[in-house]
């Protein structure tokens, strides 16, 4: 669910560009990845990650084109329990059955655009769509945010699902699973439920040569990767192009601008020893979600030694003058 972000910044690259989402909706048994895993095509064959170990990828390709050309969204069903080369996937024995939705996206419809989408995911906002699939729900979408905030629809028609849907998309935000699929057999119809998130950020403390691979790895991992340091000439996109974004500053003055929540990542790679310990106090103080220090075993526990010590010594000394 947070890949559907990278994927709304390949689209706005190319506004263009037509192309062909994946996106598994069930799964039943077993299989290589779960229902909410995407990946995308574009109309000149380039595909964007993967929904199998590559049992799945050549036939879904045939099936995007036809999906690109006709503008037209279907489920393709992928039975993965025969061990009998049959046809794509269908040899893979992997003892599940996938069904994948395919439909056409591009950046900007005629009367629909993701900018809007893009940029409330870009702000960490939790956004809950709805998808048509079939003859009565074809080209039906709509994007809502948690606080019931529309960011854009296409192709709604008002019926007597209208309140179903909405119900539908309001308990998306509450439940663990972030996608399922609804068949309407009597409309000849489904809709597809899904919500999205954005990616988690990682504050990267210092733009040393060591850093550049973790930037890239962590893009790999879908982090939003903003990195901290004084140096304007390293701090920059010409050494980290995957980086999400630049504060160019002492990493110590940082949180006089910045807020760092606790569901935030941090790694400090200043190789600094006071830089780091100035860092490691605030963050005893104020929590992230995870926090990793570039160093030995000994170095780390040195620095955490005094961090802990200098809390102590504060709060002792406050309390002390309160008396």
């Amino acid at each position: 669910m947070k890949r559907f972000e990278r994927f709304l910044r390949i689209m706005k690259q190319t506004p263009g560009q037509r192309y062909a989402l994946a996106t598994i909706i069930h799964v039943e048994g077993s299989a290589y990845r779960k229902a909410g895993a995407r990946m995308m095509f574009s109309e000149d064959d380039i595909r964007y990650g993967t929904i199998s170990a590559g049992c799945l990828e050549e036939d879904l390709s045939y099936w995007a084109k036809d999906v690109i050309r006709s503008n037209r969204s279907f489920i393709k069903r992928y039975d993965l329990r025969s061990e009998d080369d049959a046809g794509w996937g269908e040899g893979a024995g992997c003892n599940g059955k996938i069904d994948v939705l395919l439909e056409r996206v591009r950046w900007q419809e005629e009367s629909f655009s993701y900018q809007p989408i893009l940029a409330a995911l870009s702000g960490g906002k939790k956004i809950a769509s709805v998808r048509g699939v079939g003859q009565y729900a074809e080209g039906m979408k709509l994007f809502i945010t948690e606080n019931g905030d529309v960011l854009g629809q296409t192709g709604m028609k008002p019926s007597i699902l209208a309140h179903h849907v909405k119900i539908q998309l309001n308990r998306l935000f509450t439940e663990k699973q972030p996608i399922h699929y609804e068949a309407m057999p009597e409309l000849e119809s489904g809709f597809v439920f899904e919500r999205y998130e954005s990616r988690d950020i990682l504050y990267l403390f210092g733009a040393g040569p060591d850093v550049e691979p973790v930037v890239t790895l962590a893009d790999q991992m879908e982090f939003h990767t903003i990195i901290i340091d004084p140096r304007s000439e390293r701090c920059s996109r010409t050494y980290f192009p995957r980086a999400g974004g630049f504060i160019v500053e002492q990493p110590e003055t940082v949180f006089r601008t910045q807020t760092i929540r606790p569901d935030h990542y941090v790694l400090i790679m200043t190789h600094s020893f006071q830089k780091d310990r100035k860092l490691l106090h605030y963050f005893l103080d104020h929590p992230p979600a995870y926090l990793g220090i570039l160093g030995s075993k000994s170095r780390a526990n040195r620095i955490t030694r005094l961090g802990l010590l200098t809390c102590w010594f504060s709060d002792w000394r406050g309390r002390s003058r309160g008396n």
